[in-house]
C-alpha cells in the first residue's frame, strides 16, 4: 500500500511540475537588484493565496522531493479557472496574461503567465501558470492581502493545473534567493509541508 501511495505522490508530482525554475530564469529579467536581510521578513505572516474558506493541498513544498530542490518555492493543487489571491500586499510589478500554450517540455519555460508583487521591505512574490487572459491587476497597480489577482490556469513549464508560488529577493551580491514564509491557517500560523492540506479562514465580518 506504501508502494503504491508513493508512486501515486511521485506521478501527480510530475503531472503538475512547473520543475525547479524560478521566476527570475522564467520571465528573463529582473525587475529590481535590492537586497534585504533576512531578520527583516521572518515575522511576516502571509495569507493562503485562494479565496477564504477554501482547503488546498500542496502537492510540493519547499526544497521539495521531486524538482524544489534547493528552491522555496511551493505548488498548490488547484483546478484551472480557480481563484488566485495575493498572499501578501505589494505593488504589481510585472505581469503576463497573453500565452495559450504550455506543456511538460522545456520549450514552454517562456510561455507561462504570472504576476509578481513587490513587497514593502523589497522582497517579492511570483505567481505562475495563470490561465489566459486571467490576470486582474496590472503593473503599478496596488494590491492588498487577499486581493483577487488572476484565475489558476496550465501555461508555460506545467502539464497540469496548479498555482507556482514564491518569494524572493537579491542578496548583496545580486544572487537570486527564494525563502520560506509562513501562512495564516485555520489552525494557527504554520510553515507549509507538502502533501498537507490548508484552509484558509474565512474573513470576519
Amino acid at each position: 500500500m506504501q508502494r503504491i501511495f508513493t508512486l501515486r505522490k511521485f506521478h501527480l508530482a510530475l503531472a503538475l511540475s512547473s520543475v525547479a525554475v524560478s521566476a527570475f530564469s522564467q520571465t528573463g529579467k529582473s525587475e529590481h537588484t535590492d537586497s534585504v536581510k533576512k531578520d527583516e521578513t521572518k515575522q511576516v505572516v502571509y495569507e493562503l493565496p485562494y479565496m477564504p474558506g477554501k482547503k488546498v493541498s500542496i502537492v510540493q513544498g519547499y526544497n521539495g522531493w521531486f524538482s524544489h530542490k534547493g528552491e522555496n518555492s511551493l505548488d498548490f493543487w488547484m483546478r484551472k479557472g480557480q481563484i488566485i489571491c495575493a498572499a501578501r500586499g505589494g505593488i504589481v510589478s510585472d505581469t503576463r496574461s497573453d500565452s495559450k500554450i504550455g506543456g511538460p517540455s522545456y520549450k514552454y519555460i517562456g510561455d507561462g503567465n504570472y504576476v509578481i508583487i513587490k513587497h514593502a521591505d523589497s522582497t517579492s512574490a511570483a505567481y505562475w501558470h495563470m490561465d489566459y487572459n486571467s490576470v486582474m491587476v496590472k503593473p503599478g497597480d496596488t494590491v492588498v492581502a487577499g486581493q483577487p489577482i488572476g484565475r489558476v490556469g496550465t501555461t508555460g513549464f506545467s502539464s497540469g493545473p496548479h498555482l507556482h508560488f514564491e518569494v524572493y529577493y537579491y542578496d548583496r551580491s545580486g544572487k537570486y534567493v527564494t525563502m520560506k514564509t509562513v501562512f495564516r491557517t485555520t489552525r494557527g500560523i504554520k510553515k507549509p509541508r507538502g502533501w498537507h492540506f490548508y484552509k484558509r479562514p474565512k474573513e470576519k465580518n
